[in-house]
């Protein structure tokens, strides 16, 4: 796999959820991983899963249910799926979204899903109903989508890109724009053949928490 993202489980920190630009995505427990390369073991099994849509761009576990993950692929597909079950038994969901470039997503709660997208624009969906979204919006402040990153009590909001990143607060899934990067390079001054990637997360710091 040619890695792109990753991301550890807040629930089980030994699990990584990892997806690549061949559009596949892995299930890996890293403790496994170590024990093996321990014991001299030439190869560590971990469960794939083939998304069938070209390459990921963004992966995520559940923020309530724990064996629940997600990820997104550039061609604006969004697929979830339980990674306790494998092969042909694996319940999987998966939605063609509105648009393509759909290089961010996030959990906002147990089922409510916050997409990001490579114009900027934001989606609010929810997977029970994935046909009716919520609502879409743009970020006056982000031109591009790179990273979507909820605080662990899921209050606030950063939506990393280009040129800069937006903080948002969530009340009830009520999105309301918070702040954002007073170090935003105009737009303008972008090149539309560039390539930008800006991602961060939460630092909890004697009880407050801060985004890095």
């Amino acid at each position: 796999m040619s890695h792109r993202c990753s991301q550890l489980s807040k629930h089980n920190n030994r699990m990584c959820l990892s997806g690549g630009y061949d559009g596949r995505a892995f299930v890996t427990d890293c403790e496994k991983v170590v024990s093996d390369q321990m014991s001299y073991r030439l190869e560590s099994s971990n469960a794939m899963y083939e998304t069938g849509q070209g390459s990921v761009s963004s992966v995520q576990w559940n923020p309530i249910m724990a064996n629940l993950a997600s990820i997104t692929t550039d061609s604006g597909y969004f697929h979830c799926f339980d990674t306790r079950v494998g092969g042909s038994e694996r319940q999987t969901i998966v939605i063609k979204t509105n648009f393509r470039e759909l290089y961010a997503h996030g959990w906002s709660d147990t089922h409510a899903m916050l997409l990001g997208y490579g114009d900027g624009s934001l989606c609010l969906f929810d997977i029970r109903r994935p046909a009716h979204c919520v609502c879409t919006f743009a970020d006056p402040h982000v031109k591009m989508c790179g990273d979507i990153v909820f605080d662990p009590q899921r209050r606030f909001l950063v939506n990393f890109g280009a040129p800069g990143f937006s903080v948002w607060r969530n009340d009830a899934n009520c999105l309301s724009l918070w702040n954002s990067d007073p170090s935003n390079v105009s737009p303008a001054q972008l090149r539309s053949d560039a390539h930008y990637k800006q991602s961060g997360a939460f630092l909890l710091t004697g009880g407050r928490q801060h985004a890095v």
